[in-house]
C-alpha cells in the first residue's frame, strides 16, 4: 500500500546549494524532492540510532 503524502516542508536554499542537489538528483535518476527525502531520513535515522544507542 503506498503512504498519503501528508505534509509539505519549504526549504530555503542559495542557488549553488540548489544546483548541487539537483545534480545530485539527476546522477541518482530521481527527482529533488525524493533525494531531498531519502537523504535527509537516512541522516535522521543515522541521528537516532546513535543517539538511543549512547543514551539507552
Amino acid at each position: 500500500m503506498a503512504e498519503t503524502k501528508h505534509e509539505r516542508v519549504h526549504l530555503r536554499l542559495d542557488a549553488r546549494s540548489r544546483r548541487k542537489l539537483e545534480r545530485a538528483a539527476a546522477y541518482e535518476e530521481t527527482t529533488l524532492s525524493r533525494f531531498v527525502l531519502h537523504n535527509a531520513v537516512a541522516a535522521a535515522e543515522r541521528v537516532i540510532e546513535a543517539r538511543e544507542r549512547i543514551g539507552g
